[in-house]
């Protein structure tokens, strides 16, 4: 019989290796990788192996200052919450037109964090608070070899921090594959270049260092450029004498045009957005056959749209409060932009009624739920001497319904998000067109948002403090990096590391080498990891679907429903899913061997994901508290196994989005599948064996 390898992928948080693999941590051995990122075998099974990624965003020990580089992570968030195409071998002008308002605004914003670096650094604390208004010769030289020194060593780490992760190149049959399509159709070539991508499953999807390293340089000219023009400009003025009277180089009116710019692109990007979303609803209308089965409500406005502008706050926040700091420091210094004060002030009051209107909903579905699960239909209520495990408390039905209501309240979040965003946008024209604020009404939201702002600005730094001296807090921030990351940087080359063009890779190298090796193996992915393992399985599925067939796929917790198909639907979607689910191990005995989905209704992230895919039922419900092992109607004679992987005890906690692997259904299912993987007949093995030395010849290390 052949060997059967569970491969588990973790999701966000990364935890360790010995809690994903169920075993205590001496009893763990390492198997393959380097660095952050491993594969984890148990010493007694070395048949049960974990891919430790975690720490790829949590072990950084500058991960607090990757708040610095939010905004340009947002950008190339935006870049990837594309409307699905209805026919990927058409050119689509508004795809492209988003994509260009996008690398135009990636480039406005680089030019904004030149200017008002420059205006805080060189205006503000050298010439005015230093110098006393006293322009010099060392002045101007200082502030070229700031510029010369400062941006060489941002292009140098950054350039080091791609080749680590953007180098790590998929197996490389998968890149040849990716150059020879290229010259078959154009249109499709294009889909495939750097920045233009369609399709998750593109072969050279995780394969652009050369693009990327393009992409850095050019934004580290740009910003050079714009931090030196100032000085250029400054540099008559002096003549042949040492020094001037002046009381700013010029960065200031240069931070003004450019926020002009950066918020007319955003007004285009808008309306970009919802032209592309208008034109994908009217050619589904009329291309039913060409179009993707949608899976639950997407992002119900411009998504592109609202994280770029989440993005730009984000930056324009953080700059101005620093800039109104300053100015408190330096007399008869000016005033930051109080336009900006009211957009910040209305979308605050915005966001928290959008949050108030949340809650409220919250507590209403949360007591409809308490109703439904009343003692009689779920035991009667206490725990008193004689009762059953299976009598509920009010403490736990009330944790259930909790878990339930909160799982159904993130589905709405795009409002929550779209609205602020939007009031923030209109709020912030005044500041575009250079209005002043006069009405006392907006004068009072104005003192509002400065104060949001100082606010935001002055907990910055204990927060950097206090994340940076615990790894334990990295590693709970880092569950946020873990959702942000995922996508490669195609918009900005500055945005945080993405750990997922590392991860995939990597991945599918190790699962090369299995299958090389005649295994068969079963991916069992939590969380996260679920959508790596989709994103590694699709690119097998585009250059030789028989590979599959060797690979059976356990989920659970999957967040590709809840948040992906929603906020990305062009590159996570029903078909995608459906080809995968069609390619993946069936003995043509077990309906939907190949991929089981398990999910829990007080999982707030993990939920079914075939519900829109007509013809597949593979989604398994949980119960949540746990139902079984009714620990107290056992003899006392049976012993209760506590490694690997012990099960959960029925009716006493509510595990929600996490212990998974303690669940019984799905611990009972894996075993069962690795027998059917075992005991399948030659066909699918002939087949492997006979295309696998072409796809991973290269692919073991």
């Amino acid at each position: 019989m052949p060997e059967v390898v569970e491969l588990r992928v973790h999701g966000v948080g990364g935890g360790s290796p010995e809690s994903l693999l169920g075993v205590a941590a001496h009893e763990t051995i390492r198997v393959a990788g380097e660095g952050p990122t491993g594969f984890w075998a148990r010493r007694s099974q070395r048949s049960v192996e974990g891919y430790w990624w975690g720490r790829l965003t949590s072990a950084a020990m500058l991960q607090p200052l990757w708040i610095v580089l939010l905004p340009f992570t947002m950008l190339n968030l935006a870049g990837w919450m594309h409307q699905p195409a209805v026919d990927r071998a058409r050119p689509a002008r508004p795809w492209w037109a988003v994509r260009g308002a996008l690398w135009l605004l990636g480039y406005l914003l680089t030019m904004v964090y030149a200017a008002w670096s420059g205006m805080l650094l060189i205006d503000l604390a050298l010439l005015q608070w230093w110098l006393n208004g006293r322009l010099t010769h060392r002045a101007l030289g200082f502030a070229s070899a700031v510029a010369l020194v400062g941006f060489g060593v941002l292009y140098g780490v950054a350039r080091h921090v791609q080749r680590g992760f953007e180098g790590k190149q998929p197996p490389r049959r998968i890149v040849r594959e990716s150059v020879d399509a290229d010259d078959v159709d154009d249109h499709l070539a294009q889909a495939r270049r750097f920045g233009g991508e369609r399709e998750l499953a593109a072969p050279s999807f995780w394969a652009h260092q050369r693009g990327a390293g393009l992409l850095l340089g050019s934004h580290s000219i740009v910003a050079l450029l714009v931090w030196m023009v100032p000085v250029a400009v400054a540099a008559p003025r002096l003549g042949s004498g040492t020094s001037a009277t002046a009381t700013a180089v010029g960065y200031e009116a240069m931070v003004s045009w450019l926020l002009r710019a950066t918020m007319l692109t955003l007004v285009v990007l808008f309306v970009l957005t919802t032209l592309e979303r208008r034109g994908v609803d009217r050619a589904s209308g009329h291309a039913a056959r060409n179009a993707i089965p949608p899976i639950h409500s997407g992002f119900r406005f411009c998504g592109q749209a609202v994280a770029a502008t989440f993005g730009v706050a984000l930056a324009v926040g953080a700059f101005s409060g620093f800039e109104r700091l300053l100015r408190r420091r330096i007399p008869a210094a000016g005033a930051p932009y109080q336009a900006l004060d009211v957009a910040f002030g209305i979308a605050a009051l915005v966001f928290v009624g959008m949050l108030v209107w949340r809650a409220a909903t919250h507590t209403m579905a949360k007591r409809r739920i308490v109703t439904d699960l009343l003692p009689a239909a779920r035991g009667t209520e206490g725990h008193v001497e004689d009762a059953r495990p299976r009598q509920v408390s009010s403490t736990m039905r009330h944790r259930e319904a909790w878990g339930r209501s909160l799982s159904e309240a993130l589905r709405n979040i795009d409002l929550v998000l779209s609205v602020p965003a939007l009031c923030f946008l209109l709020a912030a024209a005044p500041a575009t067109i250079g209005l002043a604020v006069a009405h006392p009404a907006l004068l009072r939201i104005a003192d509002l948002g400065g104060s949001i702002i100082l606010l935001g600005v002055s907990g910055i730094l204990p927060f950097l403090w206090w994340e940076g001296r615990r790894s334990a807090t990295r590693r709970r921030v880092g569950m946020l990096w873990d959702v942000l990351t995922f996508w490669p940087r195609r918009i900005h080359p500055w945005g945080i590391r993405p750990y997922a063009e590392r991860a995939v890779p990597e991945l599918q190298h190790r699962l090369c080498r299995h299958l090389r090796r005649g295994r068969r193996v079963i991916l069992s992915a939590h969380s996260q990891g679920t959508v790596i393992a989709v994103a590694a399985l699709a690119q097998f599925m585009a250059i030789d679907p028989t590979v599959l067939q060797r690979v059976a796929l356990v989920t659970y917790g999957s967040p590709i429903v809840q948040l992906y198909a929603r906020f990305f639907p062009a590159y996570f979607h029903g078909s995608l899913l459906a080809d995968v689910h069609t390619h993946l191990f069936d003995d043509g005995l077990t309906p939907h061997a190949g991929w089981r989905n398990f999910y829990r209704e007080t999982d707030y992230v993990g939920k079914a994901l075939f519900v829109d895919v007509l013809s597949i039922d593979a989604d398994q419900l949980l119960d949540d508290p746990a139902t079984q092992p009714d620990v107290d109607d056992l003899p006392f004679t049976e012993v209760l196994a506590s490694a690997p992987d012990p099960v959960r005890e029925a009716f006493t906690t509510i595990a929600g989005h996490s212990d998974y692997n303690g669940e019984l259904e799905l611990r009972t299912w894996v075993e069962a599948l690795a027998e059917r993987l075992r005991r399948a007949d030659g066909r699918t093995t002939a087949l492997a064996t006979d295309d696998l030395p072409s796809l991973v010849s290269h692919g073991a290390h």
